[in-house]
């Protein structure tokens, strides 16, 4: 059957049913998450606190429910571990009346996982959305000071929008760089995640002269996941004026956790020497190593 919005099952069959408005909102949203609220905190007890929320909850062919529930706590878990970590799922479920053995709720609840040395995240039943992990330490009786979050919060995003800015690594100091002629160096880890395969902008800013006040050619590369992106290096010339460079680049990163970082090296001449002022009236200029990433919508 196919149907219109705002187009009602009339007595011959004909418009929308339930299930045809949930795959409609499931064309509008591509995964499911946080709309409004959602936000995870630890009471004093064992259990969990959710702010009033919106969300968007999948249920796989039986569509996408748009559920509001009005804040609340979770049933009680159990005490940490006395020597390992664990981490909770929190969660919410759109209950429906023929998935659900007749229940129309939306119901609050958290899955515990199991104490390790190095604790993975519990699995979730169908048409449980996680809102939030939260990593509890060994001997927890109090979940408002002993557990933090595992990640950052899962939101909703309409099929073609962005959730802006992922992290930021900005390294506002002066330093001297390595003179050592092609040797790589590591730096500005930045972890962030993807409900979706995304498009994702890299952008990066450097202020930089000559150690020798000559020349010096410093290079670097974006990097995924320890994976250097295609063609997307630049290389950077300063004498010994204090330039500011900068480069971006656009790639697709699957859906997942992921670990951004900036490859660099002296390709050749004398080593940078990175400059940063805190001060109103250089602040703009001297920016020292500034590195960014950002979504840009969803891979098509």
């Amino acid at each position: 059957m196919s149907g219109s919005l705002a187009t009602n099952l009339d007595a011959n069959g004909d418009g929308l049913t339930a299930l045809d408005y949930r795959r409609i909102l499931q064309g509008f949203y591509p995964n499911p998450g946080i709309v409004k609220g959602g936000t995870v905190t630890g009471n004093s007890s064992l259990t969990y606190h959710v702010a009033p929320t919106v969300a968007v909850i999948d249920r796989g062919s039986d569509g996408t429910r748009l559920a509001y529930y009005a804040g609340g706590d979770t049933p009680t878990v159990d005490a940490g571990d006395a020597s390992n970590r664990r981490i909770d799922v929190i969660w919410l479920k759109a209950n429906d009346p023929a998935l659900d053995g007749g229940s129309k709720e939306v119901v609050l609840g958290v899955t515990q996982g199991t104490p390790s040395a190095n604790p993975v995240v519990p699995t979730l039943d169908s048409g449980q959305l996680a809102l939030m992990e939260k990593l509890v330490q060994p001997g927890t009786t109090n979940l408002s000071t002993g557990s933090g979050n595992n990640r950052s919060y899962n939101y909703a995003i309409p099929y073609g929008g962005s959730v802006g800015m992922l992290g930021e690594s900005w390294q506002r100091m002066d330093a001297t760089g390595d003179g050592t002629i092609n040797k790589h160096h590591y730096d500005h880890p930045i972890n962030f995640w993807l409900p979706t395969d995304r498009l994702i902008e890299f952008k990066f800013w450097v202020n930089y002269s000559a150690n020798d006040g000559q020349s010096s050619e410093w290079a670097m590369h974006f990097q995924v996941d320890g994976v250097s992106l295609d063609h997307a290096a630049s290389l950077f010339v300063s004498g010994p004026v204090w330039e500011t460079h900068y480069a971006s680049y656009i790639a697709t990163v699957p859906a997942g956790s992921h670990t951004a970082r900036i490859d660099s090296w002296l390709q050749h001449g004398s080593a940078p020497v990175f400059h940063f002022n805190g001060g109103a009236n250089h602040e703009p200029l001297w920016v020292g190593r500034r590195f960014q990433v950002w979504d840009r919508g969803v891979a098509k």
